[in-house]
């Protein structure tokens, strides 16, 4: 095809741009004096809009109409020019000379009419514009009945824009692919646009907004430079101290980006109700940390079940997991039976702990969420703290009392299973395993005690009822380590075939291990009462 017939050009005509049409379509309205060799004009790969003068393949199509316009311009003489002068009024494209007369005209009234075309279409928008700047057209934008139009005149064309905005690359950073929202702030609907029409292929730009319409479950949207169907997380997180009736609060929604735009589903409260009234912190960030297994409160205090024995030379067979404990670990009665004569000492296995991924936070903005933020909230907040503080101090209290249980119950069976060991297991007389089962009994006692409270505290539970929660969970950790070591320390006297040094290897490090967490939690009971408070009042809980 001859280039020269080929439809890709767009060219701007007075005050609109036509096309795509071809050169000899520009050749004819340029013969028609529509457009001349200054005129604008575009293609499709063209960073921008460029003169024709400027573009090799107009240079044939410019010189001609140059040489054109030269001939045909009339050769006007003096007498000629004076002529016209007097039959006219001077325009401004008259120059005189000290004599007042006219010694050169070019145009006349076409020049006339070409300059007030010129100011119309130039000074009319420049006009507007500084009224614009100043302030002063603001009474007719701010109108409702104009605001309603100018709304929906620009949704109705928003369609063609952005499919112009394709084919003419510049006008992306012009048009926004986001509609209007009615339930958005214009401050925040100002910011989704300016997102979404940020270059692509970069740094993920993204914006957030609060839907209007329903405080207590709010849905909120997200507008950004991504790419279509990618997929993020929205992450709602309580400040602890401006909660009402709830200490925390964290949840978390998948959203899904569509023409540069993504909206969450109401945010709720796990039992689906209104979220709990106060200050939150709401982000959108491309990942979640990864939960680290939790142990069960029943697993942790779950009696131990009896020895297994062992044939001397026999490979020993592993148990299916019992609840809380990691798959490929040994339970303590099969590391106790494997001190047994041809066994071999239980070694702890190596796992390497998994590596952190790297979450990548885009925005993150705060909002007072689930209800009003008036008098009646400060007053309700008031009276929860003050529940809180009375709560949180009976918790250390309690969380106290059962430490120095566990810590007794160690010092008890430890120091009775000393006394009755013998040099070893076969040594062990009738009176010896006596006074240990009468001991054995008091910890079964205990034991039973501690299952039945274990039992009702799951995660779910500590979680919502209790403050110091983590506390509590380290009690159970202590607790699980008690009995196990009180189960190996049975085996000693119920199973005659255990080897004494390879016990010795054994019940060391269990009893290192049960010693290092009551110290632990002993610490942890002496830095929670010593932690400074919140600026509201409520005791803390950071690091423990």
């Amino acid at each position: 095809m001859d280039a020269t017939q080929e439809k890709k050009w767009f060219i701007y005509i007075g005050d609109h741009h036509e096309g795509p049409i071809s050169i000899s379509e520009i050749q004819e309205k340029m013969s028609q004096g529509h457009v001349t060799s200054g005129s604008f004009v575009w293609a499709e790969g063209m960073p921008d809009w460029k003169a024709m003068n400027e573009i090799d393949a107009f240079q044939s199509l410019t010189q001609s109409n140059a040489v054109q316009e030269t001939q045909s311009a009339p050769e006007t003489s003096a007498v000629e020019a004076h002529a016209v002068t007097e039959a006219a009024p001077l325009s401004t494209s008259e120059v005189q000379m000290a004599d007042n007369q006219p010694v050169q005209v070019v145009g006349g009234k076409n020049m006339k009419k070409r300059l007030l075309r010129i100011i119309l279409l130039v000074g009319t928008p420049a006009a507007l514009a500084a009224l614009y700047m100043t302030g002063m057209l603001n009474p007719v934008l701010d109108n409702p009945a104009v605001k309603a139009m100018t709304i929906s005149v620009s949704e109705a064309l928003r369609p063609q824009l952005i499919a112009l905005s394709e084919k003419v690359p510049f006008l992306k950073g012009m048009i926004s692919p986001i509609p209007h929202l009615e339930d958005v702030t214009p401050e925040e609907l100002e910011e989704l646009k300016h997102a979404a029409m940020q270059p692509e292929g970069g740094a993920p730009i993204v914006a957030l907004a609060m839907s209007q319409g329903d405080q207590l479950m709010p849905a909120f949207y997200a507008a950004g430079n991504v790419n279509e169907g990618a997929q993020y997380f929205l992450v709602v997180t309580g400040v602890g101290d401006t909660l009402l009736n709830q200490t925390s609060f964290e949840v978390s929604r998948k959203i899904v980006f569509s023409k540069k735009m993504a909206k969450s589903e109401p945010i709720r409260s796990p039992d689906g109700k209104s979220l709990p009234r106060g200050d939150y912190f709401v982000s959108i960030q491309d990942g979640l940390p990864e939960a680290a297994p939790a142990q069960t409160a029943a697993a942790a205090a779950a009696p131990v079940a009896p020895a297994q024995n062992v044939q001397p030379g026999q490979p020993s067979q592993a148990p299916a997991a019992q609840p809380g404990q990691a798959p490929g670990q040994a339970p303590v009665q099969a590391q106790a039976a494997a001190g047994q004569p041809g066994g071999q000492p239980a070694a702890a296995a190596a796992v390497p702990a998994p590596v952190a991924k790297k979450i990548n936070v885009l925005v993150k903005k705060q909002f007072f969420l689930g209800g009003p933020k008036d008098a009646t909230y400060q007053q309700r907040l008031k009276e929860y703290h003050d529940r809180i503080k009375a709560k949180a101090s009976a918790e250390l209290n309690e969380v106290k009392q059962f430490a120095a249980t566990l810590e007794s119950q160690m010092m008890a069976t430890t120091s009775a299973f000393g006394k009755l060991r013998g040099k070893s297991p076969k040594a062990v007389k009738p009176a010896q395993r006596k006074s240990w089962e009468a001991q054995k009994t008091k910890w079964q006692q205990l034991q039973k005690q501690l299952d039945q409270t274990f039992t009702a505290w799951t995660p779910e539970v500590l979680n919502r009822d209790m403050f110091y929660s983590m506390l509590y969970q380290r009690i159970q950790t202590v607790a699980g380590q008690l009995i196990r070591l009180h189960s190996i320390e049975d085996s000693y006297f119920t199973d005659t075939k255990v080897d004494a040094a390879d016990f010795d290897h054994l019940h060391g490090p269990k009893l290192e291990e049960l010693q290092a967490g009551l110290n632990e939690l002993k610490a942890k009971i002496d830095q929670a009462e010593k932690l400074p408070p919140t600026p509201r009042g409520l005791p803390r809980k950071e690091g423990l």
